[in-house]
């Protein structure tokens, strides 16, 4: 049941109305300044889910990056051993060693 008193939201006049207890900030407030409360909270929350939906977009996106980073590189740390055991085999002639990096 709403009281009458003067809202106490010192933006507004200190007129006597009608005041509800804002959700939020559980001020007696009057229903001017609750309407407006709950419109900033909604757009506040459309803000936040946005927000939220390019924070996750990003995260996807750099979790792609990284799987990729990381085929890449299992990729090249398989080339590692066998171009050892080729550098290592004393039979082979430059140019062999040319032909087989190519």
């Amino acid at each position: 049941m709403p009281e009458k008193d003067p809202c106490t939201d010192i933006t507004y006049d200190n007129g006597i109305k009608e005041l509800y207890e804002c959700h939020c900030c559980l001020h007696l407030v009057c229903l001017y300044y609750l309407n407006e409360h709950v419109q900033i909270t909604k757009q506040n929350k459309r803000q936040l889910d946005s927000f939220r939906n390019e924070v996750n977009t990003v995260v996807n996106t750099l979790r792609l990056i990284v799987r990729e980073k990381l085929l890449i590189i299992e990729c090249e740390q398989n080339l590692i051993e066998p171009t050892k055991k080729i550098l290592d085999v004393s039979s082979n002639s430059i140019d062999e060693l040319q032909n087989i990096f190519e």
